[in-house]
């Protein structure tokens, strides 16, 4: 059995690369105009169009408004210390509700706040609605980290949650951008046969690390039982805070992944290693589909989808 598990995973590996070997030469002879220097003027941006402003002030006035009304909701479960934290950030909600509203009033930005933000946004090539997103991200981020706080059971579980979710929601918005270094990175040619190769590839992949969990490795460690156990806190209740650090220090989304195994799988070897079996078949999957996207190295563009350079 395991020299078969190796063989299978030679060949894998092999198509794999094959597979995009032989992408990139269909690739490089399509588009032989791609190379280091190529580069696209990048659009301007009218920054106080009606359309931008109207998106300004939409963002403007729903940050500023679920800031106030997250920031109410923890403001009593927060030790008092925190509290003024707390205040301060439903201060500041307040005030971009406040220039939202006026904005969509006069139907202008404040003079005295528009050079300097027409400067930040154009030198990052944003929109202004996408520099407030950013500013809003942190603010927002310790929202979570105050609904959350330090111990394994949640102060507001729901807002720690949904406060996270849209930090991490703002700074993807505030940051894309379909042009990068002067290239429209949303020219990638990824075919529908790319998805399904992909896809395959995932699934022999995810086979390979499925296939006898409780022999390889051969060896149970403590460490791996131990995180086990600190799983099982979430599924018995005695643990919500996503946020806190358990066994060996890892974050508790870990322990939420390895929960839902247990849940699926029961209190066993496979159920701790299957959510590391996913992780490296998603790892291969991603790997090959950025390939046949022609994200490479040798032309400068490897993984601008995902680092957004």
């Amino acid at each position: 059995m395991p020299a078969l598990l190796i063989i299978l995973w030679l060949l894998t590996l092999l198509v794999a690369v094959l597979f995009l070997l032989v992408r990139r030469k269909r690739i490089a002879a399509a588009r032989p105009s791609l190379s280091h220097n190529a580069s696209l003027p990048l659009p301007e941006i009218d920054y106080w169009s009606l359309k931008q402003l109207r998106w300004l002030t939409a963002v403007l006035l729903a940050g500023g408004l679920l800031l106030v009304w997250l920031g109410q909701t923890i403001y009593k479960v927060v030790p008092a210390p925190q509290q003024w934290g707390v205040f301060g950030v439903m201060a500041a909600g307040a005030a971009l509700f406040f220039l939202g509203a006026t904005t969509a009033v006069a139907r202008r930005w404040p003079h005295w706040l528009a050079r300097p933000v027409e400067k930040v946004c154009g030198y990052f090539h944003i929109a202004i609605g996408q520099l407030v997103l950013l500013l809003l991200a942190p603010a927002f981020s310790l929202l979570a980290y105050w609904a959350a706080g330090d111990q394994l059971l949640a102060r507001h579980w729901s807002v720690s949650v949904l406060a996270w979710l849209v930090s991490v929601g703002l700074v993807v918005a505030g940051s894309y951008s379909t042009r990068r270094d002067g290239v429209d990175i949303d020219d990638v040619d990824i075919k529908r046969q790319d998805y399904w190769f992909t896809a395959v590839i995932f699934f022999a992949a995810l086979l390979l690390r499925s296939v006898a969990m409780s022999q390889f490795p051969d060896t149970f460690s403590g460490d791996e039982g131990s995180s086990g156990l600190h799983a099982l806190l979430f599924l018995q209740g005695r643990a919500t805070n996503l946020w806190n650090v358990g066994w060996f220090s890892f974050p508790s989304p870990f322990y939420i992944l390895q929960a839902a195994s247990i849940a699926l799988l029961g209190q066993t070897v496979e159920a701790l290693r299957f959510v590391s079996a996913v992780g490296g078949a998603l790892a291969v999957a991603g790997t090959l589909l950025a390939g046949a996207g022609h994200v490479w190295p040798d032309d400068g563009r490897f993984g601008r989808h995902l680092s957004g350079r």
